[in-house]
């Protein structure tokens, strides 16, 4: 038996895509995080859904700075990013035991995405089901 050739792997700097630079003041605290969302669930207090929301933009833009190559505007991702982020807010429960920059990373990813497979709608790569 012939030894097999060693795979080579990439240094974790070319693995990794670049990430936008943080946002500086932009996080708020778990503690105040919570109580912004306890505040929006129980009293709908609209104020306090809009601070965390807010808190959350650069979360958005990182997300939306993933997909930049697929032909849409980063303009156009923002958009899609915010509407999932403030989904996200409606929807999330202080008290489910994580934070809401974990909860909100998957609805603003979810959300940015169903966009860029709308608008590759027959593109090379994406398979359809045929009805």
């Amino acid at each position: 038996m012939g030894s097999s050739p060693r795979l080579r792997f990439r240094s974790d700097a070319e693995r990794r895509p670049a990430r936008a630079a943080p946002v500086e003041g932009s996080t708020i605290a778990e503690a105040e995080e919570r109580a912004l969302a306890r505040a929006w669930r129980e009293r709908g207090d609209v104020a306090a859904m809009q601070r965390l929301v807010a808190a959350h933009y650069p979360l958005v833009h990182e997300i939306a700075w993933l997909y930049r190559d697929r032909g849409i505007s980063h303009q156009e991702l923002l958009d899609e990013g915010v509407v999932g982020l403030n989904r996200a807010a409606a929807r999330y429960d202080p008290d489910c035991g994580f934070r809401f920059a974990t909860y909100c990373a998957h609805w603003v990813g979810m959300q940015i995405l169903a966009l860029v497979l709308l608008r590759c709608d027959g593109a090379a790569g994406v398979r359809r089901r045929r009805s």
